[in-house]
């Protein structure tokens, strides 16, 4: 049994990268968010300036010391921790539900990532309203993104329940991640339609607002609570 939940602008920390004496702002589109900010405004696949590497390898490669040795000089959070949508703690309650192994955040910025994967500030997402046109990424924009994919074939069972924790907007990001996952979808969803059947075994949530995802991560790990599953 393993957990997907969608991420949240808001975030614990605002460590990055550095450019110089710049801290590296993660965009869709560095050149419109450039005319607001003194940050260097910088899209995950877009090469560092050095030239040689993106900045998605880069992260793989500072994650891959940090395992290594512990160091993470830039002080980067897990995912788990990274995210801070105010009054819920709906992370770290499904980190203690389903261990590190068993927890993945669906990221608009860097894709489906494990739990404890390192991550730095970035400010993109697929929600459209009262969002600016720098940090939205459309379905045109997906050429220029590529995804990490950390819940693979080799970590799952066949049939094994995949429970999903997102808004509509993250939905069809969240189908294409795990298409290839011989896997049973589990999708909460608080909208009047239904997720497609065919995908997904989709269950009612009665959730207002824009962030009652967090509070059904939560409900889900409250045995209190009796969520439906």
């Amino acid at each position: 049994m393993k957990a997907v939940i969608q991420c949240c602008k808001t975030k614990s920390t605002t460590a990055s990268f550095r450019v110089g004496n710049q801290r590296v702002k993660f965009v869709v589109h560095p050149k419109l968010r450039s005319e607001e900010t003194d940050d260097f405004p910088a899209r995950p696949d877009e090469r560092m300036p050095n030239g040689t590497t993106t900045w998605r390898e880069h992260l793989v490669e500072y994650n891959d010391t940090f395992r290594a040795t512990g160091q993470n000089p830039l002080g980067l959070k897990q995912a788990f921790e990274l995210y801070a949508p105010k009054g819920y703690t709906a992370y770290s309650d499904l980190l203690r539900h389903f261990s590190a192994s068993n927890m993945y955040i669906l990221s608009a910025g860097w894709g489906l990532v494990r739990a404890d994967f390192l991550l730095p500030d970035y400010d993109i997402t697929f929600r459209i309203q009262d969002t600016p046109e720098w940090c939205v990424r459309k379905p045109a924009d997906a050429e220029l993104f590529h995804d990490f994919a950390h819940l693979t074939p080799d970590v799952v069972s066949n049939d094994e329940l995949v429970y999903f924790f997102g808004g509509g907007s993250y939905l069809q990001f969240f189908f294409t991640a795990t298409s290839t996952l011989p896997v049973k979808r589990v999708v909460y969803y608080s909208a009047k339609t239904a997720p497609d059947p065919k995908k997904c075994r989709g269950i009612k949530y009665d959730g207002k607002g824009m962030t009652w995802m967090y509070r059904c991560a939560s409900d889900f790990c409250d045995p209190l609570k009796k969520l439906q599953r």
